[in-house]
């Protein structure tokens, strides 16, 4: 792997030297610039964002007005500072010779937090809420990994649409001479796409509120509404709709995650909004019944065994059934069995004990259950279990990463979903119906 200032064909190099505590300081040479200090004892990186790029007119200066400092924390302790860099997280410059900081697509996240705090400092830190911390502004690295992959989702969805608005004017250009229709404009279906091309375009704007405006009023009083829309644009007036919907529905997911929520919030959440949770599963599942009573009451009634989630596939029956943690919840322990090596944590275990405790008691009772719902089609072949809790490990963790995977793939019987992971299936699905609903548009204007 490529180690920064290791070169010798390069003018500016990375040199460091340990300093107080055993930090290791990276100075930029023949700038004389300090760069970044690395704890091992902590494991935190810290850099100092300069403009290090030669001849730049403001080499040597901060890269910030306000903000002096990134601190980034790594739950596997780099080596060196040099292996520090290399493993900052998506988002982040790592050659100090191009000034170390965010990628330019991630200054705006600057600009914010300098236009509206008094911060001098950002820590993405392993765990914590975001917000403001003294003169530090605190970004939880799993959310910073999110708002860097929604990012680069903008800029590619920007780049089409702008790609389909420069075609649209060229066809315009030579319609007449090569006997072509005018162009098309409208091609995304994704709200940033339609942005886009409608300001390229220089087309009015339709506002975020009436947007809303529209999609409440198909709900409230579709009939009417629809007794409006010529049936050409009716199709394309329904995609809209359901895609603004799921936009709807990824807001209010993101908005919940970042809120310290119950277990039964989150249920009522997945009651609410049944699409999410399907997305838990690789089947055609649909509910049944949440907490769901599925055995297991002694003699006194007590000691029932509540599902969060009965459920059934489609087309063969077969029940399931789904245990719901909350996002929090440690997957894994917070030290280390082995070097790199993470046991599952005592709540994970827990929730797979529990899942399969209830897969027990169904099965053994599976007829009664059977009567007492009156639904006779119901089968007991083979019942999966999922539990839905925790979130992903944060980038730089990667040992737990690495951990997490080798518990899921190695439970044969437990299907172990996190809530990054659900939020994830519902984003792809949403830019895969967008992408679906440009490819058809482009055939049809062939």
């Amino acid at each position: 792997m490529a180690r920064f200032g290791m070169t010798h064909d390069d003018e500016q190099k990375l040199e460091s030297e340990v300093v107080e505590n055993g930090v290791e300081r990276g100075f930029l040479r023949p700038l004389g610039v300090k760069v970044a200090d690395f704890a091992p004892n902590d494991a935190v990186l810290t850099v100092y964002p300069t403009n290090t790029l030669e001849g730049h007119e403001r080499c040597g200066e901060p890269k910030y007005e306000q903000i002096k400092s990134i601190e980034i924390e790594f739950r596997t302790v780099p080596s060196d500072l040099a292996e520090a860099l290399e493993l900052l997280p998506p988002g982040l410059v790592k050659d100090p010779r191009y000034g170390l900081g965010f990628l330019k697509d991630a200054n705006r996240l600057v600009r914010m937090i300098e236009k509206h705090s008094k911060c001098r400092a950002i820590r993405l830190s392993l765990s914590g809420d975001l917000g403001v911390d003294g003169d530090t502004f605190r970004i939880p690295l799993s959310e910073f990994d999110a708002l860097w992959s929604e990012l680069m989702r903008v800029i590619s969805r920007s780049q089409d649409a702008t790609s389909r608005v420069k075609t649209a004017v060229t066809q315009d250009a030579l319609k007449d001479a090569l006997g072509l229709p005018p162009g098309k404009y409208e091609g995304g279906r994704h709200a940033h796409s339609k942005f886009v091309e409608r300001e390229a375009a220089g087309e009015a704007i339709v506002s975020a509120a009436d947007g809303e405006s529209i999609v409440d009023s198909l709900t409230s009083r579709p009939s009417e509404v629809l007794g409006t829309v010529s049936p050409v644009k009716l199709k394309q007036l329904q995609q809209d709709v359901e895609l603004v919907n799921l936009d709807r529905l990824i807001d209010s997911f993101r908005s919940m995650l970042k809120r310290r929520l119950t277990e039964e919030k989150w249920q009522q959440f997945f009651d609410d909004n049944a699409f999410a949770l399907q997305q838990v599963f690789g089947a055609p599942l649909v509910r049944i019944q949440s907490r769901a009573n599925v055995g297991g009451t002694g003699i006194d009634g007590a000691s029932g065994k509540i599902a969060d989630y009965l459920v059934r596939h489609s087309l063969t029956n077969n029940i399931a059934l789904v245990e719901i943690k909350r996002p929090d919840t440690k997957l894994l322990a917070k030290t280390a069995y082995r070097s790199g090596v993470y046991p599952a944590s005592r709540e994970l275990s827990g929730a797979i004990t529990q899942v399969l405790d209830q897969r027990y008691h169904a099965t053994q009772e599976f007829l009664t259950l059977k009567a007492n719902s009156r639904q006779w089609d119901l089968e007991s072949h083979s019942v999966a279990c999922f539990v839905v809790a925790g979130r992903v490990p944060a980038a730089p963790d990667l040992d737990q990463q690495k951990s997490l995977s080798l518990i899921r793939e190695n439970s044969k019987n437990v299907t172990i979903i996190t809530y990054d992971e659900v939020l994830e299936r519902m984003v792809q699905l949403r830019d895969f119906l967008g992408a679906s609903d440009d490819a058809s548009e482009g055939e049809d204007s062939r």
